[in-house]
């Protein structure tokens, strides 16, 4: 875990009739290993990843402290927020 940090990694992604807001709490050594494994991690979900939204490092006491504390201890952590996709009817 020395050198290592909590990166946030926010993608879109989607599903057949859904679309997600999904964020990465990835502990990595670099940017681009973030990047790599979060989207190793949201295609192992189901999801198809869209395009980067956002990517930063966050710190203790950001929005989002959960999860940031669980990647500390876990080292990957998504969190999904999906809606029905345009033209998807609720089932």
């Amino acid at each position: 875990m020395e050198g290592e940090r909590v990166f946030l990694v926010r993608f879109r992604g989607t599903r057949p009739g859904l679309v997600a807001m999904i964020n990465a709490w990835i502990l990595a050594p670099n940017a681009d290993d973030a990047l790599i494994r979060a989207r190793r991690e949201i295609e192992k979900n189901g999801w198809l990843v869209g395009e980067l939204d956002e990517m930063s490092s966050p710190i203790r006491g950001c929005a989002g402290q959960q999860y940031y504390e669980q990647a500390l201890i876990d080292r990957e952590v998504l969190v999904i927020y999906q809606a029905p996709a345009d033209g998807a009817e609720d089932e």
